[in-house]
């Protein structure tokens, strides 16, 4: 749930455009590259939910903004080669050169965590 400035709350909708409100990365863009925005909202879960797979790590890189939406859980997010913690309420923001695959997992036995990922993907072009 979200409240606006009127104190009402409201539903969010989960593939709702919300780069302008909470994802305010900056791309910083290489020459040959091509880049591409989105978010993605998912549930960690105690076994772990693959949130983006790469196909070719080796011409991608990102910017991840990651945003734990839980009260009650710490999550452990993944992003080759990259293995943080993120306390509940809290969010971090990580930069990978190669981008292999992001798991999310929740860091509990029983309970699941709402998570919000800013991402910001560079590709590099073909013929480069």
């Amino acid at each position: 749930m979200c409240r606006n400035n009127n104190c009402e709350y409201f539903q969010r909708d989960d593939f709702e455009d919300i780069r302008d409100e909470v994802c305010d990365i900056e791309s910083r863009c290489c020459e040959g590259f091509v880049k591409e925005q989105f978010t993605i909202r998912s549930t960690a879960t105690p076994a772990g939910v693959v949130v983006y797979d790469s196909s070719d790590p080796a011409t991608t890189r990102a910017t991840i903004k990651i945003r734990n939406l839980s009260r009650t859980v710490s999550i452990r997010v993944q992003a080759s080669p990259i293995d943080i913690v993120i306390a509940q309420n809290q969010e971090a923001v990580i930069s990978v050169a190669q981008l292999n695959a992001v798991v999310i997992t929740a860091l509990s036995t029983t309970m699941t965590a709402r998570v919000l990922l800013c991402f910001d993907l560079q590709f590099d072009s073909l013929g480069n």
